[in-house]
């Protein structure tokens, strides 16, 4: 049965297996069309002005997350814009966002077929490696999140300019030109596009000589000398917020590149882990790593196996365009991701977005170089067994894509395997969006207890005791906010109006004085005095 299977997907053309590859994908996300937008969602998009008044000269000219007031150096204005054409047309109707998502994976995954099988000239090894790429759950943080769109969106980008690099059309590879623009205003990571061109040219001439090695680097200068240019401009017009470095100030992870790479080794295992058996998925990892300062016996470990795989990709001569291909991929992958650059980082599940092709071509080599070795009756085993993979695969992603369908089954799920402040947090806030604060001041005060450093956390809770009735213990986390932080001006407006309504003088004169205060240097909280009097 599988041998007829395989047989008859050999033979099937390539509109055909992209027709299924559809298909397949859609069944795996539909369940997303239902889901709300929440997380960064609220920076990136309903709570953005830029993208609610669709500036168009905001998208180009301004970081992501300013538009909500949030100083960032994500740079993504081909991003930006799609959220403002989905923002103008539907508002916030997160089926929408989630479709578009969608139809970007499927995309992305089905050029990166039509790569593969140009490179490698085998059908099979191209549909299955991007049917693996496709429906993996590992994707989801990608997908099944509006604000994850990043990943995909650059992806498909960066595979066209990959696949039309290869065409000898002048037209095509003046289009890859274009597609690179677009993948690098997508996100980031499409700086790795160089690396990517250089490779998919050796390897697609068969033989890696200094004549094709020559060859390859003269078709990349292009593609370099554009990412150049980007790179320039996002280190000195472009740099919103520290562009090479996402830490104010510094840090034993932001000022050690040992410190970064040992961690990126020692999460290394776990990275290969999910991608094995992607049970335990969840955002905010970074609350449950500690900072390793010294070599690990999983980072020493990582790094031998590294050297070692990459030394015998090198010494099996017929397994070349394969296996060396794949590690080579994964490794210029994950570049951006292993600590080179101190990003906000240490693990997320989306970091294996453009890496996991190279782990899926590997393991799909490996399956049809088996399958094509054993007897028949191993033939029909090692299918039932892959398509028993593949279901399970399908079927974790449909049930992760229900873990994002509203902020309290996203957030109570997260805090299931992480404490977070940060999520503790936004799950009282998205109890109290439900008018249901008892449960709002629980989280908020566990998100407290865990890290007691951040205004926005006792501001809530204030806010929340008011909705309750309770004015005492509002007035005082207002002030506990404004002792982490004097300049949070939101707890002086608040305790203004509180005042006032309770006809309270003392409290309104402290408000006055420290307003006054604090306009000595900042002019801008005389101001906001005077509007709090003309009230």
């Amino acid at each position: 049965m599988f041998t007829t299977l395989i047989q008859k997907l050999s033979t099937l053309s390539s509109l055909y297996l992209l027709t299924i590859l559809l298909v397949i994908v859609s069944v795996c996300y539909i369940n997303t069309l239902g889901n709300g937008l929440f997380f960064d969602d609220e920076h990136f998009i309903y709570n953005n002005q830029v993208v609610k008044d669709f500036d168009l000269t905001g998208f180009f000219s301004q970081s992501l997350t300013s538009g909500a007031g949030k100083l960032s150096n994500y740079y993504r204005p081909l991003l930006f814009l799609g959220f403002g054409i989905e923002y103008s047309l539907f508002k916030e109707l997160g089926g929408i966002y989630h479709l578009d998502s969608l139809l970007i994976h499927f995309a992305g995954g089905g050029v990166l077929f039509l790569l593969i099988k140009k490179l490698f000239s085998n059908k099979l090894l191209a549909f299955l490696t991007s049917l693996l790429f496709l429906i993996h759950p590992l994707q989801a943080e990608a997908v099944s999140y509006a604000s994850g769109r990043g990943d995909p969106l650059s992806f498909l980008f960066v595979m066209l300019t990959l696949y039309w690099s290869l065409s000898k059309s002048r037209t095509y590879q003046l289009l890859s030109l274009l597609a690179l623009a677009c993948a690098l205003l997508s996100k980031e990571i499409a700086l790795v596009t160089p690396g990517l061109v250089f490779l998919v040219h050796l390897f697609n001439q068969q033989k890696i000589t200094r004549a094709t090695f020559k060859k390859s680097i003269l078709s990349t200068l292009p593609i370099a000398a554009i990412t150049l240019v980007y790179f320039v401009l996002r280190v000195t017009v472009l740099n919103f917020a520290n562009t090479l470095n996402f830490y104010n100030t510094e840090n034993i992870y932001s000022s050690s590149l040992f410190v970064r790479l040992n961690i990126f080794f020692h999460l290394l295992p776990t990275y290969l882990s999910l991608l094995v058996y992607p049970k335990d998925l969840f955002m905010e990892r970074d609350s449950g790593i500690t900072i390793v300062t010294t070599p690990t016996v999983q980072s020493v470990i990582s790094f031998v196996l590294v050297i070692v795989v990459f030394v015998l990709s090198l010494w099996k001569k017929k397994q070349l365009p394969i296996v060396l291909f794949s590690f080579l991929w994964i490794g210029i992958t994950f570049v951006p991701t292993s600590g080179i650059v101190p990003i906000n980082g240490f693990f997320y599940e989306h970091f294996l977005f453009y890496p996991s092709v190279g782990f899926f071509l590997l393991f799909t080599y490996g399956f049809l170089a088996l399958y094509q070795r054993i007897p028949k009756i191993g033939k029909e085993m090692l299918g039932i067994l892959l398509i028993a993979v593949l279901l399970l695969l399908c079927l974790r992603t449909v049930s992760r894509n229900r873990e994002w369908r509203d902020p309290i089954t996203f957030y109570s799920q997260t805090l299931n395997h992480v404490q977070s402040p940060r999520a503790f947090n936004n799950l009282a806030m998205a109890y109290a969006d439900q008018g249901n604060n008892k449960q709002a001041i629980v989280n908020y005060k566990k998100a407290i207890a865990l890290v007691d450093a951040y205004p926005e956390s006792h501001y809530n809770l204030a806010n929340a005791y008011l909705a309750e009735g309770d004015s005492l213990s509002a007035e005082k986390e207002y002030k506990e906010a404004l002792r982490i932080d004097q300049t949070f001006y939101f707890s002086y407006i608040r305790l203004y109006q509180l005042y006032t309504a309770q006809k309270n003088t003392p409290g309104l004169t402290f408000v006055r004085q420290e307003l006054t205060s604090l306009g000595q240097t900042n002019p801008g909280f005389l101001q906001l005095l005077k509007q709090l009097e003309q009230q």
